[in-house]
C-alpha cells in the first residue's frame, strides 16, 4: 500500500528473516531474543539491534501478504506475538514475560527525543524509534539513553502490553512530487465582498492557478464559523458549535461547492477539503467513511485532515484507513501524528503514521525554530518521506525570509496562503 510491502519471509532453523520495502528484520530463534533491524532506504546499515529478555527459540511463521507478517510462538507458552507491517513497523504483544528490552545502534543521532518511554533517534539518513504502548492506568514504561563517540543504547523496562519499533524512512521519497505539486491554501474571500462567499469567486480561482495545482478549501463547511445551523456570538459558540466538530459535514452552499471544483478542475487544479480526525466525534471507521461520502460526492481529488489524534493507536488507525481508502488520491495532514513532549522543542513523533499522507503540515504558532526543527520535524525527508511545508502564515517577515532560504536544503516546501488576513480579521469581530 502507498509503495510499501513486504516484499520476502523466510524461516531457517535459527532465524526468521523479515523483509520489507524500507527495513529487514532478522529475528533469531534463540534463548535469548535477539532481532536485528537494518535499514533499506536513506542508507543501508543496521539501524539497531534490540534484545529482550524473554525466548524467541520456539518462535514460528504463523501468517503473511503484502501488507504484513504474524510471527507467534506456541500458545503454550503464554507468549509473544510478533506483527510486522509493510511500513516496517514491528509490534510486540506481550503476556507479561517481556520485560526488559535494550536497543543498541553503531550511529550518532543528531536528533534525540526520549519523552514518557518513547525515544526517536535519527540522523540525515533515517533512523529507529519505539514506543511503548500501555493499556490501563496503571501500566508504565520507562527509557533510559546513553550516547558515545560508537553509537548509542537505550533500556526500556517495558511494563505494557504493545510495544512498537519503527525503523524509518520506510518508503522512498517522490522527488517529482515535491517540485511538481504546489498546494494553494485558501480560507474564504474577503467578507466585505457583496453577497459574502466562503468559496472563492472564478477570477480568485484563475489567479490561483498561476500559483499552483492543488487547491484546498478550508471553510466549506455548513456554515461561516459554525456548525449545526448556529450562529456564533461568543468565543464559546465558537468552539462548541464549530463545523470542525460535526460528525456529518455538509457544504455551506451545495452549488456553489459545485462550481468551485468545477472551475478549479477545468483550469488544471486539483481539489481537497477540509476535515478533522481530532474533533471528529465518530470512530475511525466512521470518521474514513464520512471522508469516502465527501470525496465521491463532490468528485474531490483528496482531503486535507487538520490534526488526527494524540492517541498513537486511533491515529495509526486512521491514517491507514484513509490511505486505503483514497488510494491515490491526495491526502494532506495537519499534525499528522502524535507529539509526546513539548511542541518547541525535540519531541517523539511517529514517522510510520506520517508516512501514509503525501504531505504534512507542522509548526503552526511557533512563530521562530532552528534549523534542526525545520530539517527533522517539519521535513518527511530520509523520515517518514511525506513531503513537508511549514505552517508560516503568521509568521514574522524577517523569519519568513530566513525560512524562504532554508526551506530547499531541508527538503520542506511552503503554502501559498489566500484570504487567511480575511480571517484574522473577521475572527478578532466574533470572539472579541
Amino acid at each position: 500500500m502507498f509503495g510499501m510491502k513486504v516484499d520476502d519471509v523466510t524461516e531457517a532453523q535459527d532465524e526468521i528473516k523479515v523483509t520489507t520495502t524500507g527495513a529487514i528484520f532478522i529475528l533469531g530463534k534463540r534463548s535469548k531474543g535477539e532481532i536485528q533491524c537494518y535499514q533499506r532506504i536513506g542508507k543501508e546499515r543496521l539501524a539497531a539491534t534490540m534484545t529482550l529478555n524473554a525466548s524467541l527459540k520456539d518462535l514460528t511463521i504463523d501468517w503473511s501478504d503484502e501488507e504484513s507478517c504474524f510471527l507467534m510462538r506456541p500458545v503454550t507458552d503464554l507468549g509473544i506475538g510478533i506483527r510486522i507491517n509493510a511500513d516496517s513497523t514491528l509490534s510486540i504483544r506481550s503476556d507479561g514475560s517481556v520485560k526488559k528490552i535494550s536497543y543498541t545502534g553503531e550511529w550518532m543521532p543528531v536528533y534525540r527525543a526520549v519523552e514518557q518511554g518513547n525515544f526517536l533517534f535519527m540522523d540525515e539518513n533515517g533512523g529507529v524509534s519505539a514506543y511503548p504502548l500501555k493499556f490501563g492506568k496503571y501500566h508504565t514504561s520507562t527509557t533510559k539513553a546513553r550516547f558515545s563517540k560508537k553509537g548509542w543504547q537505550a533500556s526500556l523496562s517495558f511494563l505494557g502490553e504493545r510495544l512498537l519499533t519503527s525503523v524509518f524512512p520506510p518508503r522512498q521519497f517522490d522527488w517529482d512530487k515535491s517540485f511538481n505539486d504546489r498546494i494553494v491554501h485558501h480560507f474564504f474571500s474577503h467578507p466585505a465582498t457583496k453577497p459574502w462567499n466562503p468559496y472563492p469567486r472564478d477570477d480568485e480561482l484563475e489567479e490561483y492557478s498561476r500559483w499552483g495545482n492543488i487547491l484546498a478549501l478550508h471553510w466549506w463547511q455548513h456554515g461561516f464559523l459554525t456548525g449545526r445551523g448556529k450562529g456564533v456570538q461568543s468565543r464559546q459558540d465558537l468552539i462548541h458549535n464549530s463545523p470542525w466538530s460535526s460528525f456529518h459535514p455538509v457544504p455551506v452552499n451545495e452549488d456553489e461547492m459545485k462550481r468551485t471544483v468545477s472551475k478549479a478542475h477545468q483550469l488544471g487544479m486539483r481539489v481537497i477539503v477540509y476535515m478533522t480526525s481530532f474533533y471528529h466525534p465518530g470512530e475511525p471507521d466512521e470518521f474514513v467513511n464520512e471522508v469516502d461520502s465527501v470525496v465521491r460526492r463532490f468528485q474531490l481529488d483528496g482531503i486535507y485532515i487538520d490534526g488526527v489524534s494524540n492517541d498513537i493507536v486511533r491515529a495509526y488507525t486512521v491514517m491507514r484507513g484513509l490511505r486505503k481508502m483514497l488510494g491515490n488520491k491526495i491526502l494532506f495532514v495537519h499534525v499528522p501524528s502524535p507529539i509526546i513532549g513539548k511542541y518547541d522543542r525535540d519531541y517523539v513523533y511517529c514517522p510510520f503514521i506520517e508516512t501514509y499522507a503525501d504531505y504534512i503540515l507542522k509548526a503552526e504558532h511557533i512563530f521562530t525554530f532552528d534549523w534542526k526543527h525545520l530539517r527533522y520535524t517539519i521535513s518527511g525527508c530520509n523520515i517518514s518521506n511525506s513531503i513537508g511545508y511549514a505552517c508560516n502564515y503568521d509568521y514574522d517577515p524577517k523569519f519568513t525570509k530566513w525560512l524562504i532560504k532554508q526551506s530547499p536544503k531541508a527538503n520542506t516546501r511552503l503554502l501559498y496562503w489566500v484570504g487567511f488576513d480575511a480571517y484574522v480579521e473577521e475572527r478578532q469581530k466574533i470572539i472579541g
